[in-house]
């Protein structure tokens, strides 16, 4: 099984690499960990802040970043899953949902796993503009893993707690 996780930032990655370890965890399954950077979103405010020229340095952070983040992530999931898994990382530039349905076509997954945070103009269904996107177009499944709400009698629980508590 081929396994496409589309990562937004931080925030989200966590749980979703849990939810991956649990499902996806056995042999034969192949997992791409992917994040899209926006490369309008950055030249549009670095321009607006600190005019032009600025775009470029403040795009080599985010990549740097951004593999930074999937090549952490890795290594937790390696962790979490079996020896005979691969966990490949890729960070690429465009428009988030079609980089991301793009990717899965060329790769042959099986599944989209993607994160949301329920922002964006479709909060009212909890899920994102990008992942409603994904939903939509996509020629694979996918999964939408969103983090519940703790409620504040809620401590730090065990990955299973966890789990259980997750909606996908």
């Amino acid at each position: 099984m081929r396994v496409l996780v589309a990562i937004d930032d931080d925030s989200l990655a966590q749980p979703i690499i849990d939810f991956v370890a649990a499902v996806f965890s056995h042999h034969g399954t192949i997992i791409k960990l992917l994040h899209v950077i926006e490369p309008s979103s950055i030249s549009d405010s670095a321009t607006s802040f600190y005019g032009h020229g600025i775009s470029r340095e403040i795009l080599e952070g985010r990549l740097k970043d951004a593999s930074d983040l999937l090549n952490r992530l890795r290594k937790d999931l390696r962790s979490k899953v079996l020896p005979s898994v691969p966990v490949e990382v890729s960070v690429l530039m465009g428009k988030a949902h079609h980089v991301i349905l793009d990717c899965a076509q060329e790769s042959n997954s099986d599944i989209i796993v993607i994160g949301s945070n329920g922002h964006g103009n479709l909060s009212r269904l909890r899920i994102s503009s990008v992942s409603y996107a994904v939903l939509s177009h996509a020629e694979c499944a996918v999964t939408v893993v969103k983090p519940r709400k703790l409620k504040d009698s809620d401590t730090s629980d065990s990955p299973d707690q966890a789990m259980n508590r997750m909606l996908v």
